[in-house]
């Protein structure tokens, strides 16, 4: 921590500012139960206000369970019931598999834009927002959101595969409506959140990181200063190493698999 220079600690300040930005911009269901379970157990509410506080909570895990079901449950029953002619036809014209490439680039890109957008953003909370004892068990909301998501992309991209193959004599259109289906799969979490409630939990985690921030630093912090300590600049070092290597990985093994999904239609 000493050995840091001046240029490593500001550059270490503005990942954790562009990785905080990207918790208040990429809220999921989890991260609003996150948030919410956080306050209803800070707050001490009686009466009708109590009520519809645990009313609150049962609508959120209901909405919480159709999120991990789509996103897990519902590609890998797609992926383990289909039943494919072969692994690896290899049969369409070049113009079906220049579609199905360009589809398949695109499933890739998107879920490298969950890594540094959903994903970044709660596993931000994870590792700087959930280390005093008040939390409790909140940070499983994160556990699980962050395990739904990394299940959802394997399950998916199996699934999208078969689907293509199993689609790629048809038409077009299959082949589209394919590609939609498995990314609608993987968006399942921010489209259960609406307008009111994503507003509701940007609020609550720039308060939640404002509060932590003056708990570390004994002090009043500015709301643009990132304060700094040993700790946070070892777990920054960490985020920041796993998310370029999730992200270098993800690179490589979706090329690869849109370049042999291209292959095999």
């Amino acid at each position: 921590w000493e050995e840091m220079d001046q240029a490593t600690v500001n550059k270490t300040r503005d990942s954790i500012r562009l990785w905080a930005g990207t918790a208040k911009a990429s809220s999921t269901i989890y991260t609003f139960g996150f948030v919410s379970f956080l306050r209803l157990s800070e707050e001490k509410s009686s009466g009708s206000r109590e009520t519809y506080h645990y009313v609150s909570m049962i609508l959120l895990f209901a909405l919480m369970l159709v999120a991990t079901v789509c996103m897990t449950v519902v590609p890998i029953v797609i992926a383990a019931t289909l039943d494919l002619p072969s692994v690896c036809p290899n049969e369409v014209d070049p113009l079906t598999k220049f579609v199905g490439c360009f589809l398949a680039l695109y499933f890739v890109v998107l879920t490298s834009g969950m890594c540094v957008g959903k994903l970044r953003g709660m596993i931000f909370l994870r590792m700087f927002c959930t280390g005093q004892d008040e939390v409790g068990f909140a940070h499983l909301f994160l556990d699980l959101g962050i395990l739904s998501n990394v299940v959802s992309m394997g399950a998916a991209a199996a699934a999208q595969y078969q689907l293509f193959l199993r689609n790629a004599n048809k038409d077009y259109f299959s082949l589209l409506i394919g590609s939609l289906s498995m990314q609608f799969v993987l968006d399942v979490d921010q489209n259960l959140l609406c307008c009111s409630w994503n507003a509701v939990t940007k609020t609550r985690v720039e308060a939640l990181m404002k509060k932590r921030k003056n708990e570390l630093s004994d002090s009043v912090v500015e709301d643009d200063e990132v304060f700094l300590n040993e700790a946070m600049a070892k777990r920054a070092r960490l985020m920041g190493v796993a998310e370029s290597i999730s992200l270098l990985i993800i690179g490589v093994l979706g090329t690869v698999w849109a370049a042999f999904l291209t292959y095999c239609m």
